[in-house]
């Protein structure tokens, strides 16, 4: 594919985030490395990756806000219609706080929260979270925005979290952790 095609909806991606934006996980979207669709009205843009028929999308989808709801329905039918489902990782309250339908939806569950407490806690020797959160208070910010995980259906799938992790990983998750384990 010649640089112009792959630029052109990359320069398309580029120019809705710098209207639409609101967070660092609206300007992600740029990566490389992300795939990119767009709303058929040409007005909304989700970036995301793909992870074992899931499509793990980083941050709510980019688009007015009034168009959002909208937008997020056509990527999900875009993804059924593909044979594929959707999570959203990142999409912080922007996406929690609209009217879905929260049969269709399921937000975190506790024991996402506990597995996530877990790593951040033993994950220490792997994984400088220290540094990471001096790093953030640098920043000084008034407040820090949750990081939120949705996913489609009633409860919240350990495969999501599976695709999470492999899309973050850029492979199989466990390989990864297995890696680390070896490297400790």
């Amino acid at each position: 594919m010649a640089d112009s095609a792959i630029e052109a909806p990359r320069e398309r991606a580029r120019e809705l985030v710098l209207r639409f934006g609101w967070n660092a996980a609206a300007y992600q979207i740029l990566n490389p490395g992300i795939e990119l669709w767009f709303s058929s009205a040409a007005d909304g843009v989700v970036g995301f990756v793909r992870h074992r028929r899931m499509l793990v999308v980083g941050g709510a989808p980019v688009c007015d806000l009034n168009r959002l709801e909208a937008v997020a329905a056509e990527f999900v039918a875009y993804a059924h219609a593909h044979g594929e489902r959707v999570c959203y990782f990142g999409a912080g309250e922007r996406l929690d706080d609209r009217d879905v339908d929260d049969a269709a939806w399921s937000r975190q569950p506790v024991w996402l929260r506990f597995v996530l407490r877990w790593v951040r806690l033993y994950g220490a020797r792997f994984y400088n979270f220290s540094g990471l959160d001096a790093f953030k208070a640098k920043f000084n910010p008034e407040e820090w925005e949750p990081i939120y995980a949705i996913a489609e259906g009633a409860s919240f799938p350990p495969r999501a979290l599976y695709a999470i992790a492999g899309a973050f990983s850029g492979g199989v998750p466990i390989r990864l952790v297995l890696r680390a384990l070896l490297r400790a």
